[in-house]
Formats: C-alpha cells, sequence, structure tokens
C-alpha cells in the first residue's frame, strides 16, 4: 500500500510539471505574440504603451518582460537611478516633510500623547513632469523583431536613465525639470576647503551615521581622478577598486564608501547622499508609452519613435545628503 501511495504521488508530481511547462509554452508564445504585434503597431504609426500586465487589463500593454527589461536597464545604466525610492502614482501625490528632530517619549500609563505641531512638517508635491526622447530607426530594422527590440530598450533606456541622472544633478535651464535636485537641496549643508583625506572624513562623518551605511559618494571624472591621486603616507592610495561578479563589472570606494561617476556632477563638488532615503522618485501609473512618426522621415526609410514617460523627484530627507566643494 506504501508503494502504491509513492508510485500516485510520484504521477501526481509529474502531471503538475506537465501543466506547469505547458502554461510556461503559452505565456512564452503569448509575449511573443505581443512584442510582434508592438512591431506592427509601430511600423502602423500607432502608440503603444510599456507597462505591466495584470490579469484584468491586458488589451494594450507591452508583455511585462520588456517594460521590466528597459527599467533593469536603466538600473545597470545609472547608479544614481538604481537606488532611488521609487513610487508608482497617478496624478499629483504630496509627501510631509520633517523640519525638526522629533522623537517618541516614554509615558505612563494614563499620560496623555502630544501630537506634534504640523509647523514642524512642510510639504513636498509631486506632479507628472514629461521626459522624453527621439529614437531614429530605420523601417528595415524595425521589421527584424528581436534585433530592433533589444536596440530600442538599450537606446530607450539608457536616455531615460540619464535624462533623469541630469535632473538630479544638474538640470538644463530649459528643461521644465524635477520638484528638487539632490546638489541644490544639499547646499544649505556645504562647505569649502582644499581636497584632502581629511576634508572627505569631515564630508562623511557630518552624516548621521544611520544615513552613511548605505551612503555614496557621486563625483565627476575629473574629480574622481583627482581622489584617486590621493595617498597615504606610505603611498597606499585611498581609492580601492573590487569587481562584482554577479554584474561583471568594477567598483570604487574610498574610506569604505562607495564612489559613483556621473558625467552630470560638477567638477568642482562631491555630493554624499544616501539615495535610498534622501528622496522619492514618482513614476506615473502609464509607464512608458513610445509612438512613430512614420510620414516625416518616410522618404529615408526611416521613423522617428517618440519615447516618453511622466515623473517627478522630491527630497523628503535633507539629513541623508551633505556637499564638499574644492576650495583654495
Amino acid at each position: 500500500f506504501e508503494q502504491l501511495k509513492e508510485e500516485v504521488k510520484k504521477i501526481a508530481n509529474q502531471l503538475q510539471e506537465l501543466v506547469a511547462e505547458e502554461a510556461q509554452t503559452e505565456e512564452t508564445q503569448h509575449e511573443k505574440g505581443t512584442e510582434e504585434r508592438m512591431i506592427n503597431e509601430l511600423l502602423n504609426g500607432q502608440k503603444v504603451e510599456l507597462r505591466a500586465m495584470d490579469t484584468t487589463n491586458t488589451s494594450s500593454a507591452v508583455a511585462n518582460t520588456l517594460f521590466d527589461d528597459i527599467q533593469r536597464k536603466m538600473k545597470e545604466t545609472s547608479g544614481i537611478f538604481k537606488d532611488l525610492k521609487v513610487v508608482t502614482n497617478h496624478g499629483d501625490i504630496e509627501f510631509l516633510v520633517q523640519n525638526e528632530e522629533v522623537a517618541a517619549s516614554f509615558l505612563g500609563e494614563t499620560a496623555s500623547c502630544t501630537p506634534t505641531d504640523l509647523s514642524a512638517f512642510s510639504k513636498v508635491k509631486l506632479s507628472d513632469k514629461r521626459l522624453a526622447t527621439s529614437v531614429l530607426i530605420s523601417k528595415k530594422l524595425l521589421a527584424n523583431g528581436p534585433v530592433s527590440e533589444a536596440y530600442i530598450q538599450e537606446v530607450v533606456a539608457e536616455r531615460m536613465a540619464y535624462g533623469i541622472e541630469r535632473a538630479l544633478l544638474a538640470p538644463t535651464t530649459e528643461e521644465n525639470s524635477v520638484t528638487n535636485t539632490l546638489v541644490a537641496s544639499a547646499e544649505a549643508k556645504k562647505f569649502t576647503e582644499a581636497l584632502t583625506i581629511d576634508a572627505l572624513i569631515k564630508l562623511i562623518t557630518g552624516v548621521k551615521q544611520s544615513y552613511v551605511n548605505g551612503g555614496k559618494l557621486i563625483v565627476s571624472r575629473a574629480m574622481f581622478q583627482k581622489m584617486a591621486a590621493l595617498k597615504d603616507g606610505t603611498g597606499r592610495a585611498y581609492m580601492v577598486n573590487s569587481f562584482d561578479h554577479a554584474t561583471n563589472s568594477i567598483s570604487y570606494s574610498i574610506l569604505g564608501v562607495p564612489v559613483i561617476i556621473s558625467e552630470f556632477m560638477k567638477n568642482d563638488a562631491i555630493l554624499f547622499v544616501n539615495l535610498a532615503h534622501v528622496g522619492v522618485f514618482k513614476m506615473a501609473e502609464s509607464g512608458l508609452t513610445m509612438t512613430a512618426l512614420t510620414e516625416k522621415y518616410a522618404e529615408n526609410g526611416q521613423l522617428a519613435i517618440i519615447a516618453e514617460m511622466f515623473g517627478d523627484f522630491g527630497i523628503t530627507n535633507t539629513d541623508a545628503l551633505a556637499l564638499f566643494e574644492i576650495g583654495a
């Protein structure tokens, strides 16, 4: 009897595996068909939404793997966007920002707990700011599904990630930029002196310990080279590197704090920031949309793909950042 039970159990497990394999095959075929539909819609000049699919509305959404891949590539491209706290929301959203240090109190069993005065808080309001880019692509390449999909993913993800990074560090004057930027928000805690290891220690230790863990130094490439030249009395560099086997990339740190190089950081400053705690990046629920302009470049056998998303960034915790500007 026990042997018979084991045989029945084994057969049941095999049936479950077969059902799971069939479901996976159907999902893969559905996603492939959806991606092919995306290419056809773009060729016909239609708008395509890239967002995660749900069980209630799958009619116009591109396969969720494509949306996830673009977000993943954005995080791989920008070490700044990778660590941001991201929330998805439709329309405006407000966050309370605590302006004063407030702690809980031990009270007697019948003692009253006095609410914190609302004057100790301010608000940061995040709205939908448009982030867009135009990608020129040949119709011949677009018709080659797998190639065009990978190309579009790479280009759109890179441009979107860099667009967000630039908006946070050095927005251009002609842009309708995000609500708060990192460098401008750190100006109140800025100090200026010569670049030395003591100055870096002052920068890092000037931040609350709870935000040092997970914090990063954001610098320009020129500043990174100057920091890499800092050495101790024995000639050993303070900057160290390590190889991340998971991402096949080299990372750098100094005094135990990771260093991120950004092409948009100004050359004469070093920004310390804990990106996970400093603020919130709001992304619209609509995700990313792509629209093809088929007529303007038709005579050249090309079309332009307008990729756009809506988002905003706000600072909710100025204790999580500090700025060191290089002076004489």
